[in-house]
């Protein structure tokens, strides 16, 4: 499989979120990475390019797939961008599929706030639904949103349970090698 010149420029943000999700500065992660933290910020900000043999130093470090920074998450989140935007409110904006995976690719917390925003758009809908008592519409998202939810659920569940069982003997979360006292 051939590398895009685009490819490494989506690894930087995706390095910042994990880093921040591992509650890291970036000169603790340097520092564990073996680099400078010049060098880190230069990456997280997309200015150097990742070497394969730093992304597996940080899937081990995270615990992460290294094909958690492949294209695959970003699929989701472009999918899930084009769900949210097929609204007829964003209409006038012209947003293209093109338009919508660049900024899942370089602006990740914005999609996180894209979909805050569905969400309220979404709870609009329910308000005006109900005011017009039309019960049909509420029952037929609640029924898509439950099933939406269940498979999302299981399509993580592999993540999410091996995270939580990790965290029972984090540190964070207490240690069997900890002693009070």
């Amino acid at each position: 499989m051939s590398r895009t010149p685009a490819e490494p420029s989506r690894l930087g943000p995706k390095v910042r979120s994990l880093r921040r999700r591992e509650g890291l500065t970036q000169v603790q992660l340097a520092s564990r990475l073996g680099i400078s933290p010049s060098y880190l910020n230069l990456i997280e900000s997309n200015r150097r390019a990742l070497p394969a043999p730093l992304l597996i130093k940080l899937a081990q470090l995270f615990g992460v797939d290294v094909d958690s920074f492949g294209a695959e998450q970003d699929a989701r989140l472009v999918h899930d961008l084009v769900e949210a935007c097929a609204d007829p409110v964003f209409d006038p904006h012209d947003l293209t599929s093109t338009d919508l995976r660049d900024l899942a690719a370089n602006h990740p917390q914005i999609v996180y706030y894209g979909l805050i925003a569905a969400a309220f758009m979404s709870i609009a809908y329910l308000i005006r639904w109900i005011r017009a008592k039309d019960y049909r519409h509420i029952l037929m998202v609640a029924a898509l949103g439950a099933v939406g939810g269940g498979i999302g659920v299981a399509c993580n569940a592999i993540v999410t349970l091996t995270t939580m069982d990790y965290a029972r003997a984090s540190l964070r979360n207490g240690s069997d090698l900890a002693t009070p006292g």
